[in-house]
């Protein structure tokens, strides 16, 4: 019997999942990279995406190829073999533990700002 995923999100919630991933770290700290980089961040933002896009369209024909939940840990044990896939599985989860605090400085962040506090943040750092 062959399993497949069902689908239960539609293009407009991926949009927002995406866009609430980003945007609250990027509200965090645009100020200080702004501030370090000047205006050669936007061109940095441009290569960034130039470089991306490549892996997306990596994902485009993974997903439908190996369509099992699991992401990057199934493609690279389909690909090469559960020693990989186990080295790939724990380096994604320093990123998953390093998170919530990026989410909670940026919640930090942006409600000060709302309040009117005074706090010391990045961009006096």
């Amino acid at each position: 019997m062959e399993r497949k995923l069902e689908k239960s999100l539609n293009p407009v919630l991926v949009l927002f999942m995406a866009l609430g991933l980003t945007v609250g770290i990027w509200v965090n700290v645009e100020h200080w990279w702004i501030g370090v980089t000047g205006p050669s961040i936007a061109l940095a933002f441009v290569v960034c995406a130039i470089l991306l896009i490549p892996i997306a369209l990596v994902y485009a024909e993974l997903t439908p190829a190996i369509p099992y939940a699991g992401g990057e840990v199934y493609y690279t044990g389909a690909a090469f073999g559960p020693g990989i896939a186990f080295w790939v599985g724990w380096t994604q989860l320093l990123p998953y533990l390093a998170m919530p605090a990026f989410i909670v400085m940026a919640t930090v962040e942006v409600t000060s700002f709302l309040l009117g506090a005074q706090t010391r943040s990045l961009k006096n750092a």
